[in-house]
């Protein structure tokens, strides 16, 4: 019996963490959780992989810190750019050397960002832009991933065969309302 009731609560324990890690759940401006907008647009690029008949991208922990690299020096700049001003972490391609002592490989970076929790412009699944509020950790993955369809190099990134592992790291602005995000591809020889 006491196994039975043991069994219950972990049960139970683990239904809960799944209930409070909804992709659904509203964006709170004051407890914002980057995973939550990371896992949720993560899986739309593999969902988008798969329906082009393409291996889904397998998260790296490394690949995350290149990610995090760029998504850090954006949070303290204006524009986007895939480029930094020190030398060694100018280009993504150096960012990935820097944290991977690596010389055989592949990389490839999605930037961008997306105002929510106000009207804006954002593109629906058809490519047509619209007057809409993303309210959701859900919605906002959608509108980012959908101008990410609609730009040839970032759309060219997320179907590339020859990338195998990737990571995306986010960040949100309290002031902007804007989340910034960054997406590493990569292939490691």
């Amino acid at each position: 019996m006491k196994r039975i009731v043991i069994c219950s609560i972990l049960s139970w324990g683990l239904v809960l963490v799944a209930i409070a890690n909804q992709p659904n759940d509203t964006i709170d401006v004051k407890n914002f959780d980057p995973k939550k907008f990371e896992k949720a647009l993560f899986e739309k690029v593999n969902t988008y992989r798969k329906q082009n008949a393409l291996e889904p991208l397998f998260h790296n922990s490394v690949i995350y810190k290149v990610a995090k690299d760029q998504t850090d020096f954006l949070a303290e700049e204006k524009q986007l750019s895939h480029d930094q001003p020190t030398a060694e972490k100018a280009s993504v391609q150096k960012r990935l050397v820097y944290y991977l002592d690596t010389k055989q490989y592949a990389v490839g970076e999605n930037i961008a960002r997306c105002i929510v929790l106000k009207l804006t412009t954002n593109y629906d699944e058809n490519g047509k832009t619209i007057r809409s509020v993303a309210y959701t950790y859900e919605e906002a993955a959608t509108y980012m991933f959908n101008s990410w369809r609609q730009s040839s190099v970032h759309n060219t990134n997320m179907l590339y065969e020859g990338f195998q592992i990737s990571a995306i790291a986010a960040y949100f602005n309290s002031t902007t309302y804007s989340i910034t995000a960054t997406q590493v591809f990569a292939r490691i020889d």
